[in-house]
């Protein structure tokens, strides 16, 4: 005689959604401390934001959804065998799953918006930036159809959750969903990779000190850490296509799911702390720097100075940063790449002065001279047989406090 006991409703964190749970939680709350932090440097310091910067506000909104979706899920029996939970749980628990996929897959794409709008300043290269703006575009469009997709996968919409306590309606053949996600995941990887390889390029044609390329293309280049977690994801995918036990065989999936966002909003928010993390870095003695620089008085009545003070220790502890046209990474642009001209926007705040500089150097045909990696871009400059001209135009505003 089959027994008509029914099974027993058990919430809480058990099975293999214990780590899951766990990493959400933790991930929140580390991510939303770096939010903040970035949030210091572009409003407080260099007092800019940008579309890179709304986008990652939406990127945090959709990803603090996205972890507590699945977190409910978990405690409603996600982790735990599909066979175990009774119907009403079932139905709770895939309700919050629902939402977590299409969070992920909106996430996702505002990550993607976030550093490639971070990017765009950095260069006015017409192939890279038609390279980029071709990734914003074909991501955004897919996306759109891929989220109309999941939203609108069961007909009526709530029927993906309710279909376990017995109600009716149709759902897309889950093989729709599965080419849908390696599509998606593909084309993540993809862009990943371009927009962290665009730089090189950049980078190469540039005067910085090579640390300073060194530092400014591990920043960029960040992002490309996040495809590592996507290919796992690929890898999981294929396992939970042909698996009925979904509570069970979805856990992988979503950790390398949240794993991907994480990691690409981390380093997303870690390029902008360039100039906090020098600032602490310098004051607790961890770096050296050369050069020198007068106060905020000196700049102030001179206008001028004999050595560029981005490098200068004594600025940098005056509370000094500096941004390329409203970007906190020095500006990469070239003003014209035939004549060898170059232009610089640098906005420099410290104390209660806040300067505009912009520095314009040409360079003519080559001299017979050798090389200083040592000297300032004056000191050249000053030298009208090297072929070599520069302008600099300084604009100070004091800004007083109470």
């Amino acid at each position: 005689m089959e027994s008509t006991t029914e099974k027993p409703e058990v919430y809480g964190i058990y099975g293999s959604g214990r780590g899951l749970f766990g990493f959400n939680t933790a991930s929140m709350i580390v991510l939303w401390i770096m939010f903040a932090l970035r949030a210091y440097v572009r409003l407080v310091m260099v007092k800019v934001w940008s579309a890179a910067d709304w986008h990652m506000a939406i990127t945090m909104v959709l990803y603090t959804w996205l972890c507590i979706s699945i977190n409910i899920s978990i405690w409603d029996g996600f982790g735990r065998d599909m066979e175990t939970l009774p119907p009403k749980q079932l139905a709770t628990a895939f309700k919050q799953y629902y939402f977590g996929e299409f969070t992920y897959v909106s996430s996702v794409l505002f990550v993607k918006l976030s550093l490639a709008y971070f990017y765009l300043p950095l260069t006015n290269l017409r192939w890279q930036i038609y390279t980029v703006q071709a990734i914003i575009w074909i991501n955004t469009l897919y996306t759109i159809g891929y989220v109309c997709v999941i939203i609108f996968q069961c007909s009526p919409v709530p029927h993906f959750w309710t279909q376990f306590v017995g109600t009716k309606g149709v759902c897309l053949n889950n093989t729709v969903i599965m080419n849908l996600s390696y599509t998606h995941n593909s084309m993540e990887i993809i862009s990943d990779w371009i927009i962290s390889a665009l730089p090189i390029w950049l980078l190469k044609e540039t005067q910085l000190a090579r640390r300073t390329k060194a530092a400014v293309a591990l920043l960029l280049s960040l992002g490309a850490f996040a495809s590592i977690a996507s290919i796992i994801r690929i890898t999981q995918l294929t396992s939970f296509a042909s698996s009925t036990n979904y509570t069970i065989t979805s856990i992988p999936i979503i950790e390398w799911s949240i794993i991907e966002n994480a990691v690409g909003i981390f380093a997303a928010n870690l390029a902008t702390l360039r100039l906090l993390l020098s600032l602490v870095l310098e004051r607790l003695g961890f770096s050296t720097a050369s050069g020198s620089a007068s106060g905020p008085s000196h700049a102030a009545r001179t206008g001028t100075s004999r050595h560029r003070p981005r490098h200068s220790a004594a600025a940098k502890s005056n509370g000094y940063i500096f941004s390329g046209e409203g970007h906190d990474l020095p500006s990469l642009k070239r003003e014209n790449s035939n004549a060898g001209s170059f232009k610089s926007t640098e906005r420099i705040v410290g104390g209660q002065h806040v300067a505009s500089v912009t520095t314009t150097v040409s360079k003519g045909p080559r001299a017979a001279y050798d090389d200083d990696d040592n000297s300032s871009a004056e000191e050249l400059g000053a030298l009208p047989s090297r072929g070599i001209s520069k302008n600099t135009q300084v604009t100070v505003t004091t800004e007083y406090r109470k």
